[in-house]
């Protein structure tokens, strides 16, 4: 299948037509605008510069949280580990009125996403500069409907970034490859720990490329303990769960 085009046109639509996502031509326009600044990027905060794999594997995939979460006007979302925006971004434009918090650490790549998000015009999108342990221990603790990790750790890590920050009732969604059942057992064990369900695995295939992706759902079904999260740093040296 040619993949090409101009515009919000080419792998983009064919992904977005594929995950039955009926975006108006604004939305697509905005998403082509981001597209293009991530591979203009002055340094390459993506990873990618391809423009049909930052289409794809970029911009698609993070819109597949869409399949798994119902996200409303009005919902507050944390993409924690935001990195270049992702799946933060595209989902504020796929959802107008999605609330959504930006967490990033690097002092580097905030400032790249306050840019962006200047050049955009996303009134519905803020970022924070912190660490995800520090942001849990704060006012924002058990204050978002939805919080989402994309190559942020092992599911045990993720859990005690995530679930403090989840308000009970919401939802923590791991973006994960197929490799992810080696990390059930411990994600599981940590979850339970931090306040969480047992964890479902939903299985995807990446429209276009056919690449297989997993999006570890944990429903946050208590309070988190106030022992939880643990000082920065810790949650990756030392995983919840055992492994």
């Amino acid at each position: 299948m040619a993949v090409g085009g101009a515009g919000g046109r080419g792998a983009l639509a064919e992904g977005l037509r594929r995950l039955g996502l009926d975006l108006d031509p604004e939305r697509e326009e905005l998403l082509a605008r981001y597209r293009d600044g991530l591979i203009a990027a002055e340094v390459n905060v993506s990873g990618l510069r391809e423009r049909t794999d930052v289409e794809v594997k970029h911009l698609v995939d993070s819109l597949t949280c869409l399949k798994v979460l119902s996200l409303r006007t009005g919902d507050r979302l944390l993409d924690i580990g935001s990195g270049a925006g992702l799946p933060g971004i595209p989902l504020a434009i796929a959802v107008p009125g999605l609330e959504v918090t930006l967490l990033e650490a690097s002092a580097r790549k905030s400032g790249f996403l306050r840019r962006t998000l200047g050049e955009l015009g996303l009134p519905n999108v803020r970022v924070v500069t912190a660490r995800a342990e520090d942001y849990g221990r704060g006012v924002a603790r058990e204050s978002y409907h939805a919080v989402v990790a994309r190559a942020v750790g092992p599911l045990a890590v993720v859990a005690e970034y995530g679930l403090p920050l989840l308000r009970v009732g919401g939802w923590l969604l791991a973006m994960k490859g197929p490799a992810v059942t080696s990390e059930l057992q411990s994600g599981e064990e940590a979850a339970r720990l931090l306040g969480g369900g047992t964890p479902r695995v939903v299985e995807m295939t990446l429209p276009v490329l056919g690449h297989r992706r997993c999006l570890v759902l944990v429903p946050k079904v208590r309070a988190t303990d106030p022992r939880y999260p643990r000082r920065s740093g810790v949650p990756a040296r030392r995983p919840l769960g055992g492994r």
